[in-house]
């Protein structure tokens, strides 16, 4: 996802500045930033260098089921980071796109709509529908982007569900996977020029 705006943002000469984790990816044309979302004074730093006129918020910790056994690093980056980012772009008078996530929904309607009532049953979708309550209550310009399952090959680097099966098919591997469910997948770049869009238009 994050790879997918960045080659799309600077395709509009864009001044993109990244973020990252640990390592920083080789691309050349962005302004690549370390960044601790449970460290305020990391993400204080990143303001002050930076001064972003709109904050694309697409990291969080993601794996659903790594999610639920480690609910305490989950909610200090996918919560406490979100809230410290919205209180920031606040007070910087930054506009923040907030990426969250179907999983707010509990599956049992289907066809969800922005009206219809949450009710997370994994502890991802928790912590992202929280960090929905907290960029809403901290930052009066923002836009909530409930994002579907993606599918896409990465722009830089990293891994996507549709090439962890393709990989996985290749190696003849057996791939577990849900069967219950009906889902509505996006691609990537479409998902990302719909997030570009809503941060160039306020």
């Amino acid at each position: 996802m994050g790879g997918a705006l960045i080659v799309r943002a600077i395709s509009k000469h864009w001044k993109v500045f990244a973020t990252y984790h640990k390592h920083p990816p080789q691309f050349d044309d962005v302004n690549w930033l370390p960044l601790d979302l449970s460290d305020f004074s990391s993400i204080q730093q990143i303001f002050q260098y930076s001064n972003p006129d709109v904050v694309i918020h697409t990291a969080a910790l993601t794996h659903v089921d790594w999610c639920e056994a480690h609910q305490c690093e989950t909610k200090l980056v996918n919560v406490l980071g979100t809230e410290i980012l919205a209180k920031l772009c606040q007070e910087h008078n930054t506009r923040l796109i907030y990426v969250s996530t179907d999983l707010v929904f509990d599956g049992e309607k289907g066809n969800y709509s922005e009206e219809d009532k949450t009710n997370p049953v994994s502890y991802y979708g928790w912590s992202k529908l929280e960090g929905e309550k907290l960029v809403q209550i901290n930052c009066e310009n923002h836009v909530i982007a409930r994002s579907a399952l993606m599918y896409g090959r990465p722009a830089l680097r990293g891994t996507s569900f549709s090439e962890w099966l393709r990989t996985t098919w290749a190696m003849g591997k057996i791939t577990p996977l849900f069967y219950d469910q009906y889902r509505t997948p996006i691609e990537v770049n479409n998902l990302a020029d719909a997030l570009l869009e809503l941060a160039s238009n306020s």
